[in-house]
């Protein structure tokens, strides 16, 4: 395993507690169910469809002013914080703000997003190539794996 591999396995596992620690306790829903749906689901659709198509699916399903704003996010915990309490969500909704912003936040950590991209459509421009695509696969099935591994059905 590289060290750029151990960094990704640390950075997306760091997403998946912050995400049980703040939607575990929840009493409206299942949130972490959906999220976990949402993890094992979407991957399929980067493979299918492109992972521009990705990013669009989880803003035209939440907010892309949600998914935006994940970009401008220092930390995981930031992101699943400002997610999770946002007003107004139901948790179909909520799972896939958070798959989004999770996903987007983790590739600017990667490198894979350019640091500068602040905007939706910056972000939609920097998507836009299949080497940033190829990168983005090994992050979706981190995700899903841990997603499966910690998030109980």
């Amino acid at each position: 395993m590289t060290t750029k591999s151990k960094d990704l396995v640390k950075g997306v596992l760091e997403c998946i507690e912050a995400i049980i620690d703040r939607a575990g306790g929840q009493e409206s829903g299942d949130l972490l169910g959906k999220f976990r749906a949402r993890a094992r689901s979407l991957p399929t659709d980067l493979a299918s469809h492109g992972l521009q198509y990705l990013v669009v699916l989880t803003a035209a399903r939440s907010n892309k002013r949600l998914i935006e704003e994940s970009l401008r996010k220092n930390s995981c915990v930031d992101v699943v914080n400002s997610l999770v309490s946002e007003k107004g969500l139901h948790d179909d909704k909520r799972s896939y703000a958070l798959y989004g912003g999770v996903l987007v936040y983790l590739l600017k950590q990667q490198g894979i997003i350019d640091e500068k991209v602040s905007s939706f459509r910056e972000l939609l421009e920097n998507l836009a190539n299949p080497a940033v695509e190829a990168l983005a696969t090994p992050i979706a099935e981190w995700l899903k794996r841990l997603a499966e591994a910690y998030i109980a059905e």
